[in-house]
Parts: C-alpha cells; structure tokens; sequence
C-alpha cells in the first residue's frame, strides 16, 4: 500500500512460492482469511497496477477460484471484495455490477457489515455509470461516513478518489476538487501511496473542465502524478498521467509535444492493448499525428 510496488512483488512471489496447502489451508481461521487467497486478490492490483493487464486478470479470477475451495465465508467475500479493484481499473462495469451485487446481498445475509459497507459503494460506483449519478453520490458518501464511523479507513484515498469522479460526471466539480484533496491529506497521514499518482491525475482532469482558464495548474498535476507513477514503476497509472497531458497539449495544438509525451509510455506495453486505457491513449496519439 506504500507505493513500493518492485518489493511488494518480491512478497507476493515468496507468499506464492512458500505456501503448502497441507500446512496452510487452515491459517483461513487463524487469520480471518487464506493468505494464498489474500495475497492472489492483492497480486491483482499489483499486476495492473506495472503494466500487465491480462496477467492481472488472470490472477483475479485464479483468487476467486481458489477461494471456492473452501469452505469459509471470509474468504469467499476477501475474494470477491478485492478483486473488484482488477476491474473496475479496467473499467468492467458490467462484471463490477454482478460482483459486487453478489457479495452485497452475501453480506447482508450473514451480517458482515465491513465487506458489506465497500461492496456496497461499488454497487454505487455503477449506479452512477449507470446514470443515477445523484442517488449514487449520496450512497458513497453514506457508505464513508459508515465505514470511518467503525473505525475503517482501509483504502479510503482510493474511494474518495472513486467519489470525486462520480460528483464530476455530475458537474460538482469543486466537490470532486474537495474529496480529492482529502485524499491527499490522508495519503500524507497514513502513506497509503498506491493511488496517489491517480488522485493528482484526476484533479488535473478537474481543473481543466472548470470554467476559466486552469491548464497551468492541470499541466503541474498531470505532471506530478506522471514523477510519481514513474517514481513507483506503476506503468498503468503512468500511461494514465500521460495520456491526460499529451491530449491537454494536442487541444492547444501542440501535437508534437503531445506524441513525444506519450508514445514512449505506450510503446513500452506488451499486453492489454484492447483494454480501454491503451484504447484511449492510442485514440490520443492518432490525433497527435502518429
């Protein structure tokens, strides 16, 4: 959660490597959850998260299905709960929608209030694509304040983050602004650092729709979550940043600065090119002349 996403995968491998299900199948009880589940859902993100979409899928449904072998709720809906990250970065809304439906009414059966609170935000989450951007705003922030009441703060950067795009498809703009420099300040105060390069990313988005004229300071946001994301080998989340300021330059007509932003970042994945993302930055270097 710290950003060190090289040492997280050398952690992730030895968890992989050094579990024996004859030894470790019954840790589940021990610890509230399988650490080979665990670590499978969180190796996930890991994998977007450095530039390997497919492989990061593939390990996703590999959590769910090992999940299944056992007969322990918790990690059922550890599982579940976590993978939703996988594809909600690849912008699943479809798959986001069953799943997290599917986990919320598991946790309203057997009463897991905190799986219950975070599925129930994705479910928000879609709602808002969905069109019901009001209603959806409204179970977010209910589903926060929830949460922080019983203590949770696990991820919170990341679902303010979630919020502020939400409250931008609805125009409340300087709401967004607001959540995300929350985010902020709690990614100081816990250095939960994994997003922070998309929480600056997206507030650059957002003061580039405000009325007047803001693309100096979208220009030093986009920038920034770029230095950060390069900083941290987080190759997803870099084409993200660059994407965001080679259009910015190509909208004010400078297209060369544009295609010399972004092509080196996109030319440096192997994998996932029907993905939206690649999709969007290849849309983005087209108009930039390649």
């Amino acid at each position: 959660m710290l950003g060190d996403f090289a040492q997280a995968e050398i952690h992730y491998e030895e968890c992989l490597a050094r579990y024996d299900p004859a030894l470790h199948r019954d840790l589940a009880a021990q610890f509230g959850q399988d650490p080979r589940v665990a670590c499978l859902a969180f190796y996930s993100w890991q994998k977007w998260i450095v530039g390997k979409p497919n492989d990061s899928q593939v390990t996703s449904r590999d959590a769910i299905t090992y999940s299944r072998e056992f007969d322990h709720i918790n990690t059922h809906a550890y599982a579940d709960f976590f993978t939703l990250f996988e594809l909600y970065f690849r912008d699943d809304v479809s798959t986001v929608e069953v799943q997290a439906n599917a986990l919320n009414a598991l946790c309203k059966e057997r009463r897991m209030a905190m799986w219950g609170e975070w599925a129930s935000f994705f479910c928000a989450w879609v709602l808002g694509r969905r069109g019901g951007r009001r209603a959806a705003i409204e179970q977010m922030r209910g589903n926060l304040a929830a949460s922080r009441e019983s203590g949770q703060d696990f991820g919170r950067p990341f679902f303010l983050t979630m919020l502020a795009q939400t409250l931008a498809s609805c125009g409340q703009i300087n709401d967004g602004l607001d959540s995300l420099a929350e985010a902020l300040l709690l990614v100081d105060g816990t250095d939960e650092r994994w997003c922070e390069a998309e929480i600056h990313r997206q507030k650059g988005e957002l003061l580039r729709s405000l009325a007047g004229s803001r693309d100096d300071e979208a220009e030093a946001e986009f920038i920034k979550s770029l230095e950060i994301a390069r900083r941290q080998g987080a190759l997803s989340l870099e084409l993200r940043s660059a994407t965001s300021l080679a259009k910015m330059l190509v909208d004010r007509g400078d297209r060369r600065m544009g295609f010399e932003v972004l092509a080196p970042v996109y030319a440096r994945f192997t994998e996932g090119f029907d993905t939206p993302d690649l999709m969007k930055a290849k849309t983005v270097l087209d108009g930039a002349g390649a």
